[in-house]
């Protein structure tokens, strides 16, 4: 079985804020080989600085129309999984608050194989990865990137894939949630967010409000 170790180096100043400066996030397995993703790396990468910029700005569709291949091509998926990365605290309020997990949380499984199987040759930001749940299973659509239901884009599920050496039965979960709504947080909205568990658990959101916790507000399709 594969050993997943991660270890998070902060910088001197005590914060363990996402995103900053001196971030580095060591990732082994038991097969010996081990890779350092540098937080710094993307900080200081042009293209994802200007999606930051554009995220806080509330143009990122536009900008991933503009520049969305090119990040594709510079391999800058790892970049990406910190624009949905949420606490645990506000994934548990989420899922907490939706009526289907009153009683329990129910997660729904895919195994990263299912994921990448479906998906297939569809590249970068072409198509966006769409749930739906029949008979209490989940299920996969490819749709372009909307606001009304919940999508997810590849680059960013090829970025969680490498940021934790996913293997094929390597599992993500997901939950129904209510998300708050970026427009009036007393009407929150029904989604699907998930968590990955390994190496330690760690919580992801929706592709049109990423960040819960950060300072992505807008409607914002990475």
């Amino acid at each position: 079985m594969e050993n997943v170790v991660i270890n998070i180096t902060f910088p001197s100043n005590g914060t363990n804020e996402c995103g900053c400066h001196g971030q580095s996030t060591q990732i082994s397995t038991n097969d010996g080989t081990s890779r350092t993703i540098e937080t710094s790396v993307c900080d200081s990468q042009p293209l994802i600085v200007g999606l930051k910029n554009a995220a806080m700005n509330g143009t990122a569709l536009q900008y991933i129309q503009q520049y969305g291949k090119e990040i594709c091509n510079a391999g800058l998926y790892e970049c990406i999984v910190d624009f949905h990365k949420i606490e645990m605290e506000y994934f548990s309020r989420y899922i907490n608050d939706h009526d289907s997990n009153k009683e329990r949380i129910v997660e729904y499984p895919l195994t990263w194989q299912e994921i990448e199987t479906f998906f297939g040759s569809v590249s970068c930001y072409d198509k966006y990865i769409g749930l739906d749940f029949i008979d209490n299973r989940i299920s996969l659509k490819l749709l372009s990137f909307t606001t009304l239901q919940t999508c997810y884009s590849i680059p960013f599920l090829k970025g969680i894939q490498r940021r934790f050496v996913l293997l094929g039965t390597d599992t993500l979960f997901f939950s129904k949630a209510m998300i708050p709504n970026p427009a009036n947080s007393n009407i929150p909205t029904e989604k699907i967010i998930f968590k990955v568990a390994k190496g330690g658990t760690f919580y992801y959101d929706i592709s049109d409000f990423p960040g819960a916790t950060g300072p992505f507000y807008h409607v914002n399709p990475v």
